[in-house]
């Protein structure tokens, strides 16, 4: 009984430590995606691989299965693509601003550090470009297609798993022996000759 019980407890899982763990993996998922981002590209790998690494997570760190674990990954998802689009564009603007800094000469570099916005300011202002924004949202939109095309095999993965240890429940056949529902009309047959 006690073994039983400790099953049932495993099963369950804890929520907290569960999104803990997701947010770990998506963690990892967001700076491959600024990595990448940085070098220009949107990739679905990384989208995928976030997906795959929040729930990893979530399993490692024993969260609870079902939908809980589905929502989780989804929220982690679309917060770690969030994040990284938003880093990769403040990379990119870090990069630019340093680059302008490197190509001015000693005059008009001590006159950008008296005078000239610091690198906070100049990515505060660029942000506000409108070009910049549309880039941004585009990024996001396609950032969003490709993880849910990612999410979508691990979630259902996840759940084609769940409906399988839902439809085959051990019963125990006469001779003591557990046995599965699907081959219970075998068994009996057999216990009946």
């Amino acid at each position: 009984m006690e073994n039983q019980e400790s099953i049932y407890e495993e099963k369950q899982g804890n929520l907290l430590t569960g999104i803990l763990g997701a947010l770990l993996g998506a963690l990892i998922g967001t700076a491959l995606w600024v990595l990448v981002g940085v070098w220009g590209y949107i990739a679905g790998i990384v989208a995928w691989l976030t997906a795959f690494l929040a729930g990893k997570g979530y399993d490692l760190l024993h969260g609870r299965p079902g939908k809980a674990k589905a929502i989780t990954i989804i929220v982690m998802l679309i917060l770690s693509i969030c994040v990284g689009t938003v880093g990769t564009a403040t990379v990119i603007m870090v990069q630019s601003y340093n680059q302008q800094i490197s190509e001015m000469n000693t005059f008009e570099q001590a006159r950008i550090q008296k005078y000239g916005p610091t690198v906070e300011e100049y990515v505060q202002s660029m942000f506000m470009e409108q070009d910049i924004q549309t880039e941004i949202v585009k990024n996001l939109a396609v950032g969003m297609l490709f993880g849910a095309l990612g999410a979508y095999p691990i979630v259902l993965g996840d759940r084609r798993k769940k409906q399988r240890q839902d439809t085959v429940q051990p019963y125990e056949a006469a001779d003591g022996a557990p046995k599965s529902v699907e081959n219970a009309d075998d068994t009996d047959k057999h216990l009946d000759a």
